[in-house]
C-alpha cells in the first residue's frame, strides 16, 4: 500500500513540474531570446537497491533554433546559428541570445538593461561624433570606412549546462 502512495505521489510531483515548466514557457513566449524549458522523466536506479527505479523529474533548456523577426532597428541583431553574445556589467560577463542593442551616452553598445556588448578585444565603443555605427554580416562593427571591433560571440560545447 506505502509503495503504490509513493509511486502516485512521485507521478504527481512530475505533473506539477510539469505544469510549472508549461506556464513559464507561456509567460515567457514574447520574451526576446526566451528558450523553452522541456520536462524530462527518467527512470533512476534506487541508491542501495539495484532491483528498484526511480521516477526522477527535471527540466532543460531546449536549444533548438528559435525564430526571429525584423525589428527594423539598426541595432537589432540575431546570431543565425549557435553561439550567445558576451555582455558585460560591473566586471562580470554574461552571455545572451537577445540582440536588442543600443548606444548608450558614452558611446558604447549596449543591451537595453545596459550591459556592454563585447568584441573581441573588449567593450566595443564608438566616439559619437564620428557617426552612427554600421554592423557586418561577420560581426565587425564600423563607423565609417574605420573598423571600431568584432562582436565577441561564444559557442558552448554543452549549452545544457549554462544557468539562466
Amino acid at each position: 500500500m506505502l509503495k503504490s502512495l509513493e509511486v502516485a505521489s512521485k507521478g504527481l510531483l512530475g505533473q506539477v513540474v510539469r505544469n510549472d515548466v508549461i506556464a513559464n514557457n507561456l509567460a515567457n513566449a514574447s520574451t526576446n531570446g526566451f528558450k523553452r524549458e522541456v520536462s524530462r522523466f527518467t527512470l533512476e536506479e534506487t541508491p542501495g537497491d539495484a532491483n528498484s527505479r526511480e521516477l526522477a523529474v527535471s527540466s532543460v533548456t531546449d536549444q533548438a533554433k528559435g525564430y526571429f523577426r525584423a525589428t527594423g532597428k539598426e541595432m537589432d541583431l540575431v546570431i543565425e546559428g549557435d553561439g550567445f553574445f558576451a555582455v558585460e556589467k560591473n566586471g562580470e560577463e554574461f552571455f545572451t541570445r537577445v540582440g536588442s542593442f543600443r548606444l548608450d551616452e558614452i558611446g558604447q553598445i549596449v543591451t537595453e538593461s545596459g550591459y556592454a556588448l563585447q568584441g573581441t578585444s573588449g567593450p566595443i565603443t564608438v566616439e559619437i561624433e564620428e557617426g552612427k555605427p554600421t554592423i557586418a554580416v561577420d560581426g565587425t562593427v564600423n563607423v565609417g570606412e574605420t573598423a571600431k571591433g568584432l562582436i565577441k560571440v561564444v559557442r558552448f560545447n554543452d549549452p545544457a549546462q549554462l544557468q539562466r
